[in-house]
């Protein structure tokens, strides 16, 4: 398995990437069934005639598209592979590690989410009503994502 320079949706990846649309291809699919997609990039309708152009030119054939989904069980990202093999299949055990990779990443998303987007919101609070008061504000506890830290595993 190779990783390719498309993404999925509306992130951006920096220069030299290409962007497909939302409703275009297999992530969205993925998303919206909230189960994984496999899908031949070349046939598959899902994918419309811009999105499988600029996927196909990147040398992807195959594209299996995996829903992130953290503890709330919705929805929150979609993981991508895509390789140069029509109808690749991962063994079990590649199976087995992309599940849990979009496990993990779907938990620390909502994780991310739940408090250190929401921590960033108190701050800027606290700081806004400690200017009002002439005081410095308190710092946030951010606590661990699901997992611990990368260090921590």
């Amino acid at each position: 398995m190779r990783e390719t320079d498309v993404t999925c949706g509306n992130e951006d990846r920096g220069a030299g990437v290409s962007h497909v649309g939302e409703a275009e291809t297999a992530c969205a699919m993925a998303a919206a069934r909230a189960r994984p997609v496999v899908s031949d990039i070349a046939t598959d309708r899902v994918f419309s005639d811009t999105a499988r152009e600029v996927i196909l030119a990147t040398g992807s054939r195959t594209a299996r598209s995996i829903p992130m989904t953290g503890a709330s069980r919705e929805v929150v990202g979609v993981f991508s592979v895509h390789v140069p093999k029509v109808r690749h299949s991962p063994t079990d055990a590649e199976t087995a590690i992309l599940l849990d990779l979009a496990t993990r990443a779907g938990l620390w998303l909502e994780w991310h989410e739940r408090t250190v987007v929401l921590d960033a919101l108190e701050d800027l609070h606290q700081r806004a009503l400690a200017a009002a008061r002439g005081a410095a504000p308190r710092r946030p506890s951010l606590g661990s994502p699901p997992g611990g830290y990368p260090s921590e595993s």
